[in-house]
């Protein structure tokens, strides 16, 4: 018993004295960073609008831990100051789950841009509360001022928004461009659930403004993505529009469809693309080669450009792809061997070995490189590329046997190894 009443007066004076002198340094630490945090959401009340933005940022970093202090906001009289505090408990996201009830709170507020603003915040901390949050951005779509908060709101929730669909729908008859622009954009990221709205949509794609046109295209598309053939066709009659931001936004909308298949014209003017957008050549290589592109003239330098570039992010994906380019690729990489740096060339033989059908320009090029290259280490990598792949070759099995002579050591057991793995056996005594 003494030592339970020792132990608690212990507790309790450790408790004071945090709290008196705040001398523990948990205690200390705690309480300095909720000092801190609330002299932050005091900033956010300013009317100083440094203040603000420092503020703004310091709260979002802090994650849930700023969320008690953000909470009381949402009650200030400023409207605009329960704005900030709604975005930017937005902005910490499910980590802000606590303020939850307090944002379906402001979803009865009665400035309608802060029931918006909180129903966008309430998407992003829970989806879940979808259901309350939908009804509010519908009603906010109505507003002249701020639809459009609502509406890219709806744009952040995809196909649970489905029931925006029929007020989406009418705002396509809004006469300001941007409005009816803007509900494509919901209804494109709403999906197949929008289907409904494709009566409304479809007038657009005769619109005079391209821009329009196009949004009205990359909505269908995905609304109804049976017409993907019809929508990549006007995407790609855009590539030529005089307007070079037309254009831009056209290959964009390809790039985005990634098709599957495409006609020559397409292909060419795709090509075209590549040339007036040196920034997206390798992007549209790619694509070209899974549509079954045939322009190896374009594509494959393109690809190659990345993958010789040893600083490149996409070098692994460009020498996939230079694979999936098939025997087509084979001249220009047998050409790029000449390049002196030894990570290139032997990322280039392990490419020739990988391609299908094996073509006998790859085995001629290989086996030059097994005979002839200065790198011994390259010399190596090749052996082995050449027993992997071209194993049923005479004329490889030939130059494998040779290289068992190889002056570097390493490089005459690669090819030993490799023939015996053919069954050769010991090329030596041969």
């Amino acid at each position: 018993m003494r030592e339970s009443v020792l132990v608690l007066i212990g507790v309790c004076g450790a408790v004071g004295l945090c709290t008196v002198m705040g001398t523990l340094p948990g205690c200390s630490r705690e309480a300095d960073e909720t000092s801190e945090l609330n002299r932050w959401a005091e900033d956010l009340a300013s009317g100083d609008w440094d203040a603000r933005d420092a503020a703004r940022t310091a709260l979002r970093r802090a994650g849930p831990r700023s969320v008690p202090s953000l909470i009381p906001l949402l009650k200030h009289d400023s409207a605009d100051v329960r704005s900030e505090a709604v975005y930017v408990l937005g902005r910490i996201g499910p980590p802000g789950y606590e303020a939850v009830p307090a944002l379906m709170d402001v979803l009865d507020d009665p400035d309608v841009r802060l029931r918006a603003e909180a129903a966008g915040a309430l998407w992003e901390i829970d989806p879940d509360t979808s259901e309350e949050s939908i009804p509010v951005l519908i009603e906010a779509l109505e507003d002249p001022k701020w639809w459009r908060t609502a509406a890219l709101a709806l744009a952040a929730m995809g196909a649970r928004a489905e029931p925006a669909v029929p007020t989406l729908a009418n705002l396509l008859d809004h006469p300001d461009t941007l409005a009816r622009d803007t509900a494509m954009l919901v209804l494109r990221s709403i999906g197949p659930a929008a289907r409904a709205a494709v009566p409304k949509v479809r007038p657009f794609l005769q619109d005079a403004d391209p821009s329009t046109r196009l949004w009205a295209y990359d909505a269908l598309w995905r609304i109804a993505p049976e017409t993907r053939q019809e929508c990549l066709s006007a995407f790609v009659s855009h590539l030529a529009h005089d307007d070079r931001r037309v254009r831009g936004t056209a290959l964009m909308r390809i790039m985005d469809l990634k098709p599957r298949r495409l006609t020559s014209d397409a292909e060419a003017a795709l090509v075209k693309a590549m040339d007036e957008w040196p920034e997206f050549r390798f992007e549209v290589a790619v694509m070209l080669v899974e549509a079954g592109g045939k322009r190896t003239d374009a594509i494959v330098p393109a690809l190659l450009a990345v993958a010789r570039d040893e600083m490149a992010r996409e070098r692994s994906e460009a020498w996939e792809t230079l694979v999936a380019v098939g025997p087509p690729a084979v001249p220009y990489l047998t050409d790029a061997l000449k390049d002196p740096r030894l990570v290139v060339s032997t990322d280039l033989v392990r490419t020739l070995g990988r391609i299908r059908p094996v073509t006998s320009g790859a085995v001629a090029a290989l086996i030059r490189v097994l005979k002839e290259d200065p790198f011994s280490h390259t010399r190596a990598v090749t052996a082995r590329v050449i027993g992997e792949n071209f194993g049923g070759r005479p004329e490889a099995v030939e130059a494998l046997r040779q290289a068992t002579r190889d002056p570097d050591e390493n490089v005459a057991l690669r090819a030993q190894l490799a023939l015996e793995e053919l069954g050769h056996g010991n090329p030596r005594e041969d």
